[in-house]
């Protein structure tokens, strides 16, 4: 349960503290971010490995090193995202929230740091894993200089895409509250949406193209794609990139908006 203090003393950062300690005393957090962090390592690993051996032009250092921690930062992301999910719909089953609100009545107060809670520690998995993957992108042999400043605007964009990833995952788990039908939205906007939609517009040509693309661009993992692609912006500039972060901001305004008003209706008894 949330531990703070007194309701005579309780600020915003107080709340927004322990909400912090009470995530990281929880057994389950570190592990999950220790997950994160170690998927993401091998998998920007194992990529560095791959494109070195077969291709020197995608393995060149100057472009592999920045998509390599675009694609780490897109593993981190959905694990992450998953336990946040499973967390704060557990919250709500388990009594956590209705114990909260009584040590917080400010529901406003506690929603917000709750949910500053989660982007924080998707940016900090990414800041931590970052140099360990610039070191393994240098000891895998890529050939050709490395831009330190382009891999370092990689990083500020991926922590970006990354809060955006977790507020918006907080804010639907609040707004659906049960963890099946989370899971099942979630999913449904990551893979099957977006399989199903390339499935049409291979199979079924004649169908409007440009209201296809257009569909699969506003679902959130599509667009969390495009945000993790600044290593592109050479062949295809940041038009992409700035679309992918203002479809996410989008999601995040409108799933915020349902949340809100459910997190309100918290322990409300029917009238």
């Amino acid at each position: 349960m949330t531990t703070t203090p007194s309701q005579g003393r309780q600020t915003t950062g107080t709340v927004i503290r322990a909400e912090f300690r009470r995530h990281l005393r929880n057994r389950r957090t570190p592990v999950a971010l220790g997950i994160a962090a170690t998927t993401a390592v091998f998998s920007a690993f194992g990529f560095f490995m791959f494109v070195g051996a077969i291709d020197d032009t995608l393995g060149a250092a100057a472009f592999a090193l920045p998509l390599g921690l675009e694609i780490a930062a897109g593993v981190a992301g959905l694990v992450l995202s998953l336990y946040a999910l499973s967390t704060v719909t557990g919250e709500t089953g388990d009594g956590t929230v209705l114990g909260a609100l009584l040590l917080v009545p400010n529901r406003n107060r506690l929603l917000g740091a709750r949910a500053v809670v989660w982007p924080v520690l998707g940016a900090g998995v990414l800041l931590a894993i970052s140099p360990i993957v610039f070191g393994l992108g240098r000891v895998s042999g890529l050939p050709g200089p490395i831009d330190i400043g382009a891999y370092l605007v990689g990083v500020g964009v991926a922590c970006i895409t990354l809060g955006l990833i977790m507020v918006l995952s907080f804010l639907a788990a609040t707004a659906l509250r049960r963890g099946a039908m989370t899971m099942a939205v979630a999913v449904g906007c990551l893979l099957v949406l977006p399989l199903a939609v390339v499935v049409l517009q291979v199979a079924a040509p004649d169908l409007p193209q440009p209201v296809l693309t257009a569909f699969l661009d506003a679902l959130p993992g599509v667009a969390a794609m495009k945000a993790l692609s600044v290593s592109g912006t050479a062949v295809q500039g940041w038009t992409p990139v700035g679309q992918g972060l203002l479809v996410l901001a989008a999601w995040v305004v409108a799933t915020g908006l349902a949340a809100i008003p459910r997190f309100w209706r918290e322990g409300a008894t029917p009238e």
